[in-house]
C-alpha cells in the first residue's frame, strides 16, 4: 500500500473541526485526492502566489494586503486577514 499525501491546509482543516463536520472535510479531501488538483478548489492559491511574488520582487509585507482587493467572499477575506496579519509576525 502506498503513501497517501494530504495537503496541509486540508490536515490543518482537518485538525480544527471535530464531530461530524470532520466528515465532510475528509470527504472533501478524498474528492479533490481522487480528482488531482484543481486549481478552483484552492482556497489559498491566491495568497500563495502573493507571498512568492512579494519575496521574489524584495517587496514590504504591507503589499501583502493588495491581495485582500479580489477576494469577495466575507469569510475568505477573513481567512486571508488573518493569515496575512500571522505571517507579518
Amino acid at each position: 500500500m502506498g503513501k497517501i499525501r494530504i495537503p496541509l491546509t486540508s490536515f490543518i482543516d482537518f485538525a480544527l473541526t471535530s464531530g461530524t463536520p470532520q466528515i465532510t472535510v475528509m470527504r472533501r479531501v478524498k474528492t479533490m485526492l481522487e480528482g488531482g488538483y484543481q486549481q478552483s478548489f484552492d482556497y489559498y492559491r491566491r495568497l500563495r502566489d502573493a507571498i512568492i511574488q512579494m519575496h521574489k520582487q524584495d517587496k514590504p509585507t504591507g503589499d501583502l494586503d493588495d491581495v485582500l482587493s479580489f477576494v469577495g467572499d466575507k469569510a475568505k477575506f477573513e481567512n486571508y486577514q488573518l493569515c496575512i496579519r500571522e505571517y507579518r509576525k
